[in-house]
Order: C-alpha cells, then sequence, then structure tokens
C-alpha cells in the first residue's frame, strides 16, 4: 500500500480519467488535486469555493465536475497536458 501527500484534511471524493493518466481528488480542506499516476506526484492544485463531496470526469477528460456539501456543482475546465 502507498500513501500519497497532498490534503490537509479528509479526501471526499476521487476521479480518474479515462486514459488512466490522471486522478482528481477533491478534500475537505477546500482543495482539489491533479494526480499523475504514472509519476505519482501532484500535477496541480486549485483551492474550491465550497466543501467539496464528489468529483466527476466528463468522457474526454476535459471538464471537471465537483458537486460541494450546499448542493452546489462546478464545472472546472482542464487543459489535459502533453
Amino acid at each position: 500500500m502507498e500513501t500519497w501527500t497532498g490534503h490537509r484534511l479528509s479526501v471526499r471524493g476521487l476521479a480518474v480519467t479515462g486514459d488512466g493518466r490522471l486522478a482528481f481528488s477533491v478534500a475537505i480542506d477546500r482543495t482539489m488535486v491533479v494526480w499523475d499516476l504514472q509519476t505519482r506526484r501532484e500535477v496541480a492544485a486549485v483551492a474550491l469555493e465550497g466543501a467539496p463531496r464528489c468529483v466527476a470526469i466528463t468522457p474526454d477528460g476535459r471538464k471537471i465536475l465537483v458537486g460541494d456539501t450546499a448542493g452546489g456543482v462546478y464545472c472546472l475546465r482542464y487543459v489535459v497536458p502533453g
């Protein structure tokens, strides 16, 4: 088992792109972290306005949807590297 460090508080959701290259995690600390699954490193971190509850990725991997505890849904555009 392996543990990756990137959030200060509990992770609430995790989604992986269809090609298996990237993962997106959201946590109670109101952040979303983008992970490169090959290198096992953090690629980016994004501060979120609401307290996230879940995360999903569109099939093309270019939009990330985050649901928060207040019932809001955020649509974030992500430019896939490379």
